[in-house]
């Protein structure tokens, strides 16, 4: 034997001692014959031993019946040696640490009870074995990594089952409907497996069942006819299925006291029988397609303690006596569609730990009662409509963890007294009509980790929060004054956003780089001034700053490039005078450069090396005097603008997974930007990931519109407006097929708009106008819907919308016309492709796109072309 310990050397002896003295007997947890010659019970559960198990030793002992060692720290492997125990009634290895396989068990003929339930085993069972094992009344094999499988057979060929555990033990298919043969079973849990299909109907006619457990499998169909038959009941969880149908055939089962179906496809109504379910403890049917109200009954339940039907299509109201008996704990009705108001029954609750209504029609004011339930530790009323004010009895709630009060009509200023004894992890009651100081009484709450008082009317100075806060988001209030300099001592602070508030002062140096797990900063929208410190050390987590709508100076702080995981930057609608900041084209992660609207010069020039701005898809330099030729170079390192990546459809946000006294949340911070989208200022309260956008309108940039612009296929809208741009626009824009916003005005273009942006069928907003534009106005497709507006100040345009009617369609197509270098143009290197469409005025518009068309071509246009006109005038 190998030991890890002088404990599992003792252990050992001790069984070595047992098998080779007298006195075993006087052992605790040695049972004897009546005589002390022959030892028949050893039972040495929970006693934290440690070791491997002799088991040529143990069974040596002859009339050795029951072993029980569950719920120790027995390791290794199970010799063969187990099957000289010829005469084991009971056998309890449950709950140890072995591995490797089980061994044979068939000469164990006389087992009667056999546990080996969270062991460690691995490998394939003996499934065969079993089949030796008919005196087998109670089997429970679960929660080990056995080999997959599938339902073994060999169980339904032992009849005297009674108890039958194989939960998480791998076994997948279907289960047979064989398994109505034990009739005996009282206990059957099969969930966490891999099964599938519809529960088969053999499980309705094991009349004896009290507990049923199938959670955590891929069940569909419905409950099977006949199951309604079970009525003895006591405990059912079919939960995480995809199991349907509606409930009605449960109306029977009237000795329940669990009923977890949560997660499945059921529909209908709640049978109102489950309001006579005397023995119904709790109730969990979320995430189903529930309709209907909630059985008005079920509150006054003697021993009801917990329901959980959120996320159904519930309406009506809270019944009004749901804590009639006084032990309900948790009531959880988020996501439906009730109305009316909170029972004014639950502020006596006294037992209420978990109050839930999120995202209903719920309206009026809150009982006062339910603020101070001094055993709450969740009160959720978000995405109501509840007004009126949070009473000052809510320094009571000395248990309250998560207070979620956001998106309602609350009003009146926040309670300035809270409980010292509270546990308050969270706060959110952003979205309200909350006026007044912030109360200081929250952020000496000593514990808190999130605060979100953003969207409401608060005014005064900022409030340092405690030490353990992680997210502090007071946006969109009237707060005013300067940052003070304590904040820079929040050693845990992840998430600071006072954006659009009227706070004032500069930016203090400390701010950003006082925590290493610091990750989001927005001052966005205040009258910060001053230059922007140079804060940023390597190492720090920093993924979002926003500064924009400021009245900032002064440069950009080289210190970004220590950012390795930023994200965003938006400097935009600042005073800052710089150069384009080429170096943060080595942030790997930059998926977001907004500068617009400052005073950067000069010209953007080319990548100092390959792969820069590697996951850029939305840059904004718009507004600002930047000048040279439009930067073809960076254009071509763009590679996240060259494709559509689905994988990004979600927002982009960082999200932070926050664990406070086994409470667990995930904190999502959700980007924004301010861009000019389709000729308007949009305000993008978050940014869909496959969002991807260039503006650098408004510069001083000039020269032509280089053509590899059409190989960023990912783009959704370019502006390039209000430039010194000259030249043709590129047919290969055509190739810009998610492109749904296109502004070229306000520059020198010239030449006819090429008939491939027709091709942009997503295109919601064009403007061309003011430029030096010619020739016909395409009206395939999308361009069927601009007016006007999208070509003005181009006076040699012609057709329909503007007010200039084109040549004879004879001469439209140019297909003589030489370039300078020769060639005949646009026609070069295409097949002869004819296209006619007919328009409602009456007008021809053709297309010929050819190649080293002949005299024959000539002639066959202009037969057919006079033809159709000649046959249009007869009419």
């Amino acid at each position: 034997m190998k030991f890890k310990s002088n404990v599992e050397k003792q252990n050992s002896r001790v069984f070595e001692t047992w098998t080779q003295e007298n006195y075993i007997c006087n052992f605790t947890g040695i049972v004897c014959s009546t005589n002390h010659e022959a030892v028949k019970e050893i039972n040495l559960a929970d006693q934290q031993l440690v070791g491997t198990l002799p088991f040529d030793l143990l069974c040596s002992l002859e009339s050795l019946e029951r072993i029980s060692l569950e719920s120790n720290i027995f390791y290794g492997t199970i010799s063969d040696h187990l099957r000289n125990c010829t005469r084991l009634q009971y056998l309890d290895l449950g709950g140890n640490s072995f591995s490797g396989k089980v061994p044979d068990l068939s000469s164990l003929t006389q087992l009667k009870y056999l546990n080996m339930n969270f062991s460690g085993f691995g490998g394939r069972f003996p499934w065969k074995s079993l089949r030796n094992l008919t005196n087998l009344t109670f089997l429970s094999l679960g929660d080990n990594s056995f080999d997959n499988t599938t339902f073994p057979l060999e169980i339904l060929k032992l009849k005297k089952l009674y108890w039958l555990y194989l939960s998480n033990c791998s076994i997948q298919g279907h289960i047979p409907n064989g398994i109505g043969n034990l009739t005996l079973l009282e206990n059957l849990e099969l969930s966490s497996n891999y099964l599938f299909g519809e529960i088969p109907f053999g499980i309705s006619t094991l009349t004896k069942l009290r507990q049923l457990e199938l959670y955590d499998n891929e069940f569909t169909g419905n409950l099977p006819v006949g199951f309604g038959n079970l009525t003895g009941l006591v405990n059912l969880d079919a939960s995480g299925n995809r199991i349907g149908g509606d409930l009605s055939q449960l109306r029977t089962l009237t000795q329940l006291e669990s009923l977890q179906l949560f997660e499945n496809d059921f529909y209908g109504e709640i049978p109102v029988e489950f309001g006579d379910f005397k023995s119904l403890q709790s109730l969990s049917l979320y995430a189903n397609k529930l309709t209907g109200s909630l059985p008005q009954k079920i509150g006054s339940l003697s021993d009801f303690m917990w329901i959980d039907v959120s996320e159904n299509f519930l309406t009506g109201s809270i019944p009004p006596d749901m804590c009639k008996k006084g032990k309900l704990k948790m009531l959880l009705l988020i996501q439906n569609n009730l109305s009316g108001g909170i029972p004014g029954n639950l502020a006596t609750c006294l037992s209420l730990t978990r109050l839930r209504v999120q995202n209903n029609s719920l309206s009026g004011t809150v009982p006062a009662g339910i603020w101070g339930l001094q055993n709450l530790i969740v009160l959720d009323l978000a995405m109501n409509q509840f007004e009126g004010p949070v009473t000052s009895n809510i320094g009571e709630a000395k248990a309250l963890q998560l207070l979620l009060l956001h998106k309602n009509r609350f009003s009146g200023e926040l309670p300035m007294r809270i409980s010292e004894d509270s546990m308050l992890l969270r706060i959110d009651a952003s979205f309200n009509q909350f006026s007044g100081q912030i109360p200081v009484a929250i952020v000496r709450s000593k514990k808190l980790i999130s605060l979100n008082l953003q969207h409401n009317i608060l005014s005064g100075s900022l409030k340092i929060p405690p030490p353990s806060t992680i997210s502090y988001l007071l946006s969109d209030n009237k707060l005013t004054g300067e940052i003070p300099l304590l904040i820079c001592q929040e050693s845990s602070l992840s998430i600071l956003d006072l954006s659009n508030n009227d706070m004032s002062g500069t930016i203090p140096p400390c701010l950003g780089n006082f925590s290493d797990s610091f990750s989001i900063l927005n001052l966005k929208g205040n009258n910060f001034s001053g230059t922007i410190p140079q804060i940023y050390t390597k190492g720090n987590n920093i993924r979002m700053i926003d500064l924009s709508q400021n009245h900032l100076e002064g440069q950009v702080p080289r210190s970004l490039a220590n950012c390795g995981v930023l994200e965003v930057v938006n400097f935009g609608h600042n005073k800052i005078e710089d150069t384009f900041p080429f170096w943060l084209g080595d942030l790997p992660q930059l998926r977001v450069l907004i500068l617009s609207s400052n005073k950067f010069h000069g010209a953007i020039g080319s990548p100092k090396k390959n792969g820069e701005f590697p996951k850029l898809h939305i840059i904004d330099l718009s507004y600002n005097n930047f000048s040279g030729v439009l930067p073809l170079g960076y254009f071509e390192t763009w590679s996240s603008m060259k494709i559509v990546d689905v994988k990004l459809s979600a927002y982009l946000q960082a999200n932070i997974t926050i664990e406070v006294q086994g409470v667990v949340w995930e904190e999502s911070y959700l980007y924004s930007m301010t861009m000019t989208n389709k000729g308007l200022k949009v305000i993008y309260e978050k940014i869909l990931g496959v969002f991807t956008a260039v503006d650098l309108s408004s510069n001083k940039f000039r020269g032509e519109i280089p053509e590899y612009i059409g190989h960023l296929k990912g783009l959704q809208l370019l502006s390039l407006s209000n430039n010194n741009l000259t030249g043709a626009i590129p047919p290969s824009l055509g190739s810009l097929t998610k492109l749904e916003s296109l502004d070229l005005s306000q520059n020198k273009l010239s030449g006819e708009i090429p008939q491939q942006l027709t091709l942009l069928t997503f295109l919601a907003f064009l403007d061309l106008s003011h430029n030096q534009l010619i020739g016909p106005i395409p009206r395939e497709n999308q361009f069927s819907t601009f007016g006007k507006a999208s070509y003005e100040g181009n006076s040699a345009l012609c057709g329909v919308p503007s007010s200039n009617a084109c040549a004879s369609q004879a001469s439209t197509p140019h297909l003589t016309t030489e370039t300078r270098d020769g060639s005949s143009g646009f026609l070069d290197g295409v097949d002869c492709i004819v296209i006619f469409m007919g328009l409602g005025s009456g007008m021809i518009v053709g297309l010929i796109i050819g190649q080293n068309l002949t005299t024959r071509h000539h002639e066959w246009f202009n037969e057919k072309f006079g033809m159709r006109q000649r046959k249009r005038k007869r009419r």
